[in-house]
């Protein structure tokens, strides 16, 4: 008889669902939830062409709540859509809120028009995470990440750590490995990038190129500020993606140039954008092994070209 066991990814630090107002760090976790709900915010309301940069700022008319709330609910509500007055924004807040009453289980705790109006962070704050909470995965946490797991996690051919979930997303590896689940052969994942942020920036790219939500920023990801919200806020639009992305990879591989390059990491750096390498000599001596593939089709010969570094 075989037993198989499997591990999902699990939070590394449970108490990590603190308040959301809390730490004095000017550059904390705070500052990356911040970050991380404006460019989920953003996503949604990219339908109406609309963008935000600072919640205490950009909700105050109500106009950026209201385009949200019907881009998340398929509903209209009613609003002034160039309001002037503090009336008219509180009025529009007031629609807005209601909407949630009305429609939803939401129950908004302290938390009114006037917070919104006045700028409140902490209300403002509360009223995008309620709406992360309700609208995505992370509703059912267990699941997201089963799902995880499933695809980056140990019995996948990623095989990452389930119990060091934060250290592997500020590793970079996590970008990473589910960008190239979703797009097989994108990323060289067995010569990932030793320093985490070189890491994180091509998971990141590699993913915006291929049209996955992104929500965190390379900075983010490596950052000791790092947080559960923004982590499971990440996951969830990346699970939300990934799919139709996935379906959609083999095309997108056909179209695209790849240069790997193994040697001498510090004398290396690749311009995709440029279609081109550019190579720069250092004292580690070596050799690198160039390999070009348009597509599935290899242009350099098997093994690649190798390259002296001096």
């Amino acid at each position: 008889t075989t037993t198989t066991t499997t591990t999902t990814f699990v939070a590394e630090d449970e108490d990590a669902m603190r308040s959301i107002t809390k730490g004095n760090d000017k550059e904390s976790w705070s500052d990356i939830q911040h970050r991380t709900f404006v460019a989920w915010v953003n996503k949604r309301l990219k339908k109406r062409d609309l963008v935000i940069s600072k919640l205490d700022e950009d909700l105050q008319s109500g106009v950026a709540v209201a385009n949200l709330l019907e881009v998340l609910m398929d509903t209209k509500i009613r609003h002034a859509k160039n309001p002037r007055m503090r009336i008219q924004k509180l009025s529009n807040l007031e629609m807005c809120l209601n909407a949630l009453k009305d429609k939803t289980d939401i129950k908004l705790v302290n938390i009114g028009p006037s917070d919104i109006v006045d700028g409140n962070m902490k209300a403002c704050m509360g009223l995008i995470w309620e709406l992360i909470a309700k609208y995505t995965a992370i509703s059912n946490r267990t699941e997201l990440m089963s799902w995880l797991n499933k695809q980056i996690g140990q019995g996948s051919k990623y095989n990452l750590d389930p119990a060091h979930l934060k250290s592997n997303i500020k590793s970079g590896k996590v970008a990473c490995c589910i960008v190239d689940a979703c797009c097989p052969g994108i990323i060289d994942v067995k010569n990932l990038p030793k320093d985490p942020l070189e890491c994180a920036e091509l998971g990141y790219e590699k993913g915006k190129e291929l049209g996955l939500p992104m929500l965190l920023s390379p900075k983010d990801m490596i950052s000791d500020g790092l947080d559960e919200l923004s982590i499971s806020t990440f996951i969830s639009d990346l699970q939300e993606g990934f799919d139709e992305v996935k379906e959609n990879a083999p095309e997108i591989q056909k179209k695209r140039l790849v240069i790997n390059v193994r040697g001498p990491q510090s004398a290396i750096k690749i311009q995709d954008d440029k279609r081109e390498a550019a190579f720069k000599p250092c004292d580690i001596g070596g050799e690198y092994v160039v390999e070009i593939k348009y597509g599935d089709k290899l242009i350099t010969k098997e093994g690649g070209v190798k390259i002296k570094n001096c």
